[in-house]
């Protein structure tokens, strides 16, 4: 749950807002200042680790190359394959045409 408070009020509360955040695992308190235009937050330090380890898997996910797992084998020759995606693409081309005309 997230919580948004102005900062003079979580100054006043700043014992309870720790004991919340650190209560609940997802627990945030969000911090206005009227003169900064970002807000802080206030998380455990679990929470905080989690969402950190989080990003990092998340990032090293999207540099990691991609790769198939186990092996695959055509059902039909190459040249059989070959002659079916010729096929495809001339259908392709000819609904196209059909759809659009000579734009």
């Amino acid at each position: 749950m997230t919580r948004v408070l102005k900062i003079s009020e979580a100054r006043k509360r700043l014992f309870d807002l720790v004991d919340e955040v650190t209560a609940e695992d997802d627990q945030v308190v969000l911090i206005e200042h009227r003169d900064r235009p970002r807000r802080a937050a206030l998380v455990s330090e679990e929470h905080l680790r989690y969402l950190n380890a989080t990003i990092m898997a998340l990032r090293k996910s999207l540099t990691t190359e991609f790769r198939l797992a186990g092996t695959m084998k055509l059902a039909v020759s190459a040249e059989e394959l070959e002659v079916a995606l010729e096929r495809s693409w001339a259908q392709h081309a000819e609904r196209a045409q059909r759809k659009f005309g000579n734009l």
